[in-house]
C-alpha cells in the first residue's frame, strides 16, 4: 500500500482535511485531501504523494532492507491561508506515535512521521495566482506488525 494513501486516511480521520468531493470546501470549510494527484481546477487542496525514501540498513539475519518511506505534503491555496493549513497538517503528523490507521481492511501501524526539512513556500503559479506550500516527510510504518515493502 502506498504510504501517501495511509497518510491521507490519517489526515482525513483527524478532521484537519476532508475527502475530495464536489463542493466539499464550501460545505465543510476544510481543504480537500488528494492522493496521489490533484486536478488543475482545484484551487484549494492538500496533496499527499509518495516521494523518495531512505534505506535504513539491512537486517543481518534475514537480509531484509528497512526503509523509511518518503512523502511530500503540498498545499495549494488562493490565499496565504495555505500556510496555516500546512502547519495544521504537520501538527497532526508530528503527533504520530504508534498510531493505527485502518485502510482497505488492513491495519497500518505508523511508528512515526518525521520532517526532512522545514515547511516552505514553494512559489506562486503564473496566470492563476495560486500559492504553493510544501513539506517533505518520512514515514516509518508496519502492516499488522510486518514492515511495509514497496
Amino acid at each position: 500500500m502506498s504510504p501517501a494513501l495511509v497518510i491521507q486516511k490519517l489526515l482525513i480521520d483527524s478532521g484537519v482535511v476532508t475527502l475530495p468531493g464536489i463542493q466539499q470546501r464550501r460545505f465543510t470549510g476544510k481543504f480537500q485531501c488528494f492522493s496521489p494527484s490533484m486536478a488543475d481546477d482545484i484551487d484549494e487542496g492538500v496533496l499527499v504523494r509518495d516521494d523518495r525514501g531512505s534505506n535504513q540498513g539491512r537486517l543481518q539475519r534475514t537480509g531484509k532492507h528497512l526503509e523509511h518511506h518518503g512523502i511530500m505534503i503540498a498545499v495549494r491555496s488562493m490565499t496565504q491561508a495555505g500556510r496555516a493549513v500546512l502547519e495544521a497538517t504537520l501538527n497532526v503528523l508530528d503527533s504520530v506515535k504508534r498510531t493505527v490507521v485502518r485502510l482497505d481492511a488492513a491495519d497500518y501501524t505508523l511508528q512515526s512521521v518525521y520532517r526532512t526539512s522545514t515547511p516552505g513556500y514553494a512559489g506562486e503559479e503564473e496566470g492563476k495566482r495560486r500559492f504553493y506550500y510544501a513539506a517533505p516527510c518520512r514515514v516509518v510504518m508496519d502492516l499488522n506488525g510486518v514492515p511495509v515493502e514497496d
